[in-house]
């Protein structure tokens, strides 16, 4: 896995914080999805696992019911974090503690980021046909994901904000594309199209691209370098 400088460590979460401050929410002109946002928490906490590791929380703005999200990550270079004790959706807070690194697993879920809340545990239906091809198959694993969720049975989640549905944690050298749309207020919204960038999902591409060459070009000045 390539190695960077402090240099540019400092400058990549310098621009993790400025995104998240500066690019919530991302606006949509829809009647249920009407805004997102990408957030990154500060994963030192889950121990010496999660050593060369980002990770994204991903949040949206709704008004009215919502009945699914789907969501593509396709990657080019780099890896998915999956703990080996975890699994797809938010894990169980008691084991914290005892395994650090499940608080920042990869998965998703629907208006928490641990199993206590009582709608977290997503269905599943499948691939984000929406989204991809009919053909690919459900996918959640260390190459990337495709999948659709939908509340479970007997839950009505009637409008949101900042609403968690996915922490997705990738490795410092993870670039691609991260693709999803939500089913609220009777309608399916656009598919939003982020892009990948060692690891980060930036929340809005055209300026994300500006800051993450912004970056590289101050990292030079500085004598970053890759080991």
């Amino acid at each position: 896995m390539r190695r960077f400088s402090k240099h540019f460590v400092s400058i990549r979460s310098w621009l993790c914080t400025a995104f998240a401050v500066l690019c919530w929410p991302a606006s949509i002109a829809h009647a249920g999805l009407n805004g997102y946002g990408v957030f990154y928490p500060d994963n030192s906490a889950g121990g010496p696992a999660l050593d060369g590791f980002v990770t994204n929380d991903l949040r949206l703005n709704f008004t009215g019911q919502l009945t699914g999200v789907q969501m593509v990550l396709d990657l080019t270079s780099g890896s998915v974090f999956q703990s080996i004790v975890g699994t797809d959706t938010p894990p169980n807070p008691a084991f914290f503690s005892v395994l650090p690194e499940l608080e920042f697993d990869t998965f998703v879920g629907l208006g928490a980021f641990e199993s206590s809340s009582t709608d977290a545990t997503p269905g599943f239906a499948g691939a984000a046909v929406d989204i991809g091809l009919f053909s690919r198959p459900l996918q959640f694993d260390t190459a990337g994901i495709d999948v659709a969720i939908f509340p479970p049975g007997g839950v009505v989640i009637d409008s949101g904000n900042l609403y968690p549905v996915a922490r997705i944690t990738l490795s410092d050298d993870a670039n691609g594309t991260f693709r999803f749309l939500a089913s609220a207020g009777g309608d399916i919204s656009p598919v939003i199209e982020l892009p990948v960038f060692d690891g980060v999902i930036f929340p809005e591409p055209a300026t994300a691209w500006a800051l993450c060459l912004g970056a590289m070009v101050l990292g030079g000045f500085r004598g970053t370098r890759f080991t």
